[in-house]
Formats: structure tokens, C-alpha cells, sequence
């Protein structure tokens, strides 16, 4: 998920890093287990827009 903020935002690392830290501290998405993908919370279109916000 890390990978894909960094190419879709055009970001660096440690700022994805954090998006993805509160993303999670904000229940929007889950925690990460291992090689399994985190869970998401939200539709993408509702996501887009919490990010915004």
C-alpha cells in the first residue's frame, strides 16, 4: 500500500509512511499481518475523500 502512495501521490517514503499511519490510527484501513493485504474499510471514492479532508 506504502508503494502504491508513493506512485499514485508521487510522494516520498516517510510521507506515506505517515498517510498510512493515520489512515490506520483513523480506522479507515486495517493492520498490517504478515504477507496479507490490510484491510479497507472504505469504498475508494469515500477514502479519496477522507484523504482531502
Amino acid at each position: 500500500m506504502v508503494s502504491l502512495l508513493k506512485r499514485r501521490m508521487r510522494i516520498g517514503y516517510s510521507i506515506a509512511i505517515k498517510l498510512i499511519d493515520e489512515l490506520e490510527r483513523c480506522r479507515l484501513i486495517g493492520t498490517y499481518r504478515d504477507d496479507k493485504p490490510r484491510e479497507v474499510y472504505l469504498s475508494h471514492l469515500q477514502l479519496m475523500r477522507s484523504l482531502k479532508s
